[in-house]
């Protein structure tokens, strides 16, 4: 999503390799910096909330995993802009020529999408400790199944609906079946006694070598 922003940028500045280099590198380093930083930023993050509530019982909330995580992304974005800025100090030699075009304004409907996204993560902010108390049920995956309904119901300008299915056909559904199918073959283990009878066998193990 930020890839064709940071090329959008690029083609603004002239004579200036460095800043687009770094501008690269800052994509793919707040990729990372930013996936950590909420319970949704990344699919490993959801798995392994799933994997706790599953095998500790243990609800890991959306506000939780941000008081944990989200210093330790402000601490790397910290040290990656360290990084980064270094390497666009000026050379003699190389001469900054910005040539700005007007950008279009936010529209309506994307305004309206806006106003969705802010709402689910409010309720995922705060779901621990105001909405559960009314509706015990309540976990993140309703929350964000709820907003993802409302923009297939919610209007846009154009007589069409936010989102239609054509559209939410283009959404990396082999990357959700990776893990969701993980995840089911992981359940499968457990059910079937399959990751006791491994363990089983490396206990067996014990006495070597750590490196073995």
């Amino acid at each position: 999503m930020m890839l064709p922003i940071g090329v959008s940028v690029i083609s603004q500045f002239r004579n200036s390799d460095r800043f687009a280099r770094n501008l690269m590198l800052g994509i793919a380093y707040a990729a990372s910096i930013g996936g950590m930083a909420t319970l949704i930023g990344t699919p490993p993050n959801i798995i392994l909330a799933g994997v706790i509530k599953e095998s500790l019982k243990i609800d890991l909330s959306f506000s939780s995993w941000m008081v944990f995580a989200t210093p330790f992304s402000l601490l790397l974005l910290l040290i990656c802009w360290w990084y980064l800025s270094r390497g666009l100090e000026k050379k003699k030699d190389e001469s900054f020529t910005f040539n700005p075009e007007p950008l279009e304004r936010i529209s309506v409907a994307e305004k309206r999408v806006l106003v969705v996204f802010c709402f689910v993560a409010f309720l995922w902010i705060t779901r621990t400790f105001i909405w559960n108390q009314f509706i015990p049920e309540l976990d993140d995956t309703i929350i964000a199944m709820f907003g993802g309904l409302l923009l297939f119901i919610i209007p846009a300008p154009n007589n069409e609906k936010l989102l239609d299915w054509k559209t939410a056909r283009k959404l990396p559904w082999d990357v959700l079946l990776l893990f969701g199918g993980g995840l089911a073959i992981a359940k499968g283990f457990s059910k079937t006694d399959l990751t006791s009878w491994l363990a089983g066998h490396f206990a067996q193990i014990h006495l070597a070598p750590v490196i073995i």
